[in-house]
Formats: C-alpha cells, sequence, structure tokens
C-alpha cells in the first residue's frame, strides 16, 4: 500500500472533476483549436457535416482517453465536454452512445493524432532556463 505504481493514479479521480479538469485546462492552452483544425484538414479528417461529434472533439476525447486509461468513455465524454465546451459551437442535448463514440474514433483514425504529436512533441523549456535540464 502507498508504493509508487500500485492503485489508481490520482489525476483519474473523475468524482469531485478538479483533478481531469485541470489537466484537460492545461493541455488545452499548449493545444490550440488552430492546431487541432490544422492537422485535421492536413490528413482530410475534418468533419464535412454537422454531427454530434465533431472532429476536434473526437481528437480531445482519444487524448483524454490515453490520459485517463482506468475511467470508462463515456466518463472521459463527459469530462472533454464539460472542460473543454468552448472548442466546439453546438453543444448537444444527450450525450452519445458507446457506439457513436467508437464509430467517430474509427473514423478519425490515427494520423491527426500523429501529426499534432509531431508538431508538439519536444522539451517546452530552453537550454537558458535554470533547473530545466540535468546539467
Amino acid at each position: 500500500m502507498g508504493s509508487i505504481g500500485h492503485g489508481r493514479p490520482a489525476t483519474a479521480s473523475f468524482g469531485a472533476g478538479v483533478p481531469g479538469t485541470a489537466v484537460l485546462e492545461a493541455l488545452s492552452t499548449a493545444l490550440t483549436p488552430a492546431m487541432i483544425d490544422d492537422a485535421l484538414h492536413a490528413t482530410g479528417r475534418q468533419s464535412r457535416r454537422r454531427r454530434r461529434l465533431p472532429a476536434p472533439a473526437v481528437v480531445w476525447l482519444v487524448i483524454a482517453m490515453a490520459l485517463f486509461a482506468d475511467v470508462n468513455i463515456p466518463s472521459v465524454w463527459r469530462q472533454v465536454h464539460g472542460t473543454l465546451r468552448s472548442l466546439w459551437l453546438a453543444t448537444f442535448g444527450r450525450p452519445p452512445c458507446k457506439g457513436a463514440l467508437s464509430a467517430a474514433r474509427r473514423r478519425l483514425g490515427a494520423r491527426p493524432l500523429r501529426r499534432l504529436f509531431v508538431q508538439t512533441a519536444g522539451p517546452r523549456a530552453l537550454p537558458e532556463t535554470p533547473g530545466a535540464f540535468y546539467h
């Protein structure tokens, strides 16, 4: 008990909503809606029609699923929808079913996420930043 690597990560507790919200809000400052739209357009995966799950929302869903792997997908969707509501203009009354979430992930594919990773991966600090790098 209490050893590293055992139990549930502290960030995955969606009961109070604070840890998941903080993680997604911090990510939204580094991963802008314009970057997501550019990746979707470059890979041909932008939304072609009005859907309950637009492509930028599915990108955020897949990122959140990776961060909160021990939480069920509908709960992750509720967290994404509630935290990053400003990313899409229309919010729909009913939440999507599990099948709709799976179909949206299949439609999106891996190419836009790979493009976003290549664009954003790397150190955020400069070599002059004190304490950012070892020696």
